[in-house]
């Protein structure tokens, strides 16, 4: 045998300097195409987060969520805007209730 263990005359009472090693991780995380309309594609494009992926995107959207995660959006909204939907309910219950009445008058 020849090489560093001393048989070859060449390499005799040789050591190396430097030993490299090449390690190769190699991870298939699965994937599946699908197709989507274009205007489809630019919404999911516009709530694109910076540095999120589509999948990603698709995720968040899709991940269910509670009414106390959904009571925090309203508190991004401006006082006026958040009187406005305000008024618009009281508004539509009023003309429910009236729609109720007369078909209760009507014997329905």
């Amino acid at each position: 045998m020849s090489g560093i263990d001393g048989g070859d005359a060449e390499w005799a009472g040789r050591v190396p300097h430097n030993v490299y090693f090449c390690v190769h991780i190699w991870v298939h995380m699965t994937s599946k195409n699908i197709s989507i309309t274009e205007d489809v594609y630019r919404l999911l494009s516009r709530m694109k987060l910076e540095g999120e992926s589509f999948s990603n995107v698709i995720r968040r959207l899709a991940r269910r969520r509670s009414l106390a995660d959904s009571a925090s959006l309203w508190s991004e909204l401006p006082e006026e805007e958040l009187e406005a939907f305000a008024e618009s309910l009281r508004d539509l219950r009023g003309r429910a209730r009236e729609s109720l009445g007369a078909q209760d008058l009507e014997g329905r």
